[in-house]
């Protein structure tokens, strides 16, 4: 889904527990985060961000997606510290996909 989505991602995202691939790439999202956007997922491999106006600290709760197989969070502004959680993401990359993070500032 790209170029149509404007300000935060919706909350009501939350409710799609059974998602795999959530690839909101180059539209026009910004924060803050809504905490809880990500928790039911429990299913959630692919999670694309890029190419959005995010200006926020990485969010805490993207570490908690342990399913995480791909993350691209490139081409936004996310400044701040790493989560030591996503250090905990150990399924990122296994399937020789490039693990994709963006700049931090």
């Amino acid at each position: 889904m790209n170029k149509n989505l404007a300000s935060t991602i919706p909350l009501s995202f939350s409710k799609l527990t059974s998602l795999r691939r959530l690839r909101l790439f180059s539209n026009s999202l910004e924060g803050p985060w809504n905490k809880g956007i990500l928790q039911n997922m429990t299913d959630l491999m692919d999670l694309v961000l890029h190419g959005n106006n995010f200006n926020i600290t990485l969010p805490y709760e993207i570490g908690d997606v342990k399913s995480l197989r791909s993350l691209s969070l490139a081409g936004n502004k996310f400044h701040g510290d790493i989560p030591k959680v996503y250090g905990e993401l150990h399924r990122l990359g296994k399937e020789n996909k490039p693990i994709a993070v963006g700049k931090l500032l």
